[in-house]
């Protein structure tokens, strides 16, 4: 998937069993944010409950965050912040262009530093990113809509005139 959304839909994902051995840490996990690393800039999406137990491709990183840590980290924060603009020029500047794709590197990616406020503030900002995304979406649905309207339109004015 190409992570153009918030969170993982386990309907926009494809199937196969594999056999592989030493899978230990291999699989995601509820929580994890999966970040591009090649091609697309600035994608990221949190896996839900139901994508848990799928793996990441090859173009992908997964930041974990780790139990037990002094501070809270929200991965919807995480991931709606590696999205946004006002974080753009500081992800930007790591991305470097190879071959017409551009790619990041994973030590570079580990050693990113983000803002991480309070546990509230956290939540108030990933509360805003799904209320964006979800006015973002309904958005593209009454576009597409209105779209269908004119063009059926247009087809019912053009059958008219033959």
């Amino acid at each position: 998937r190409d992570l153009e959304r918030l969170t993982i839909q386990s309907t926009e994902l494809e199937s196969e069993r594999l056999v592989l051995p030493q899978t230990d840490g291999l699989f995601l996990l509820e929580g994890d944010v999966l970040i591009t690393v090649k091609g697309a800039v600035q994608k990221a999406s949190v896996v839900d409950a139901a994508t848990a137990g799928a793996i990441a491709v090859q173009n992908m990183a997964v930041f974990r965050v780790t139990p037990g840590l002094a501070v809270s980290v929200l991965p919807l924060y995480v991931a709606g912040l590696l999205r946004s603009e006002a974080f753009s020029p500081e992800l930007s500047r790591l991305y470097r262009q190879s071959t017409g794709t551009r790619s990041i590197s994973l030590k570079q990616l580990a050693n990113l530093t983000i803002p991480l406020p309070s546990w509230e503030r956290q939540q108030a900002f990933a509360a805003a990113f799904v209320a964006l995304e979800r006015f973002a979406l309904a958005s593209e649905r009454t576009v597409t809509a209105r779209q269908t309207m004119v063009e059926q339109s247009l087809h019912a004015l053009l059958a008219e005139g033959q």
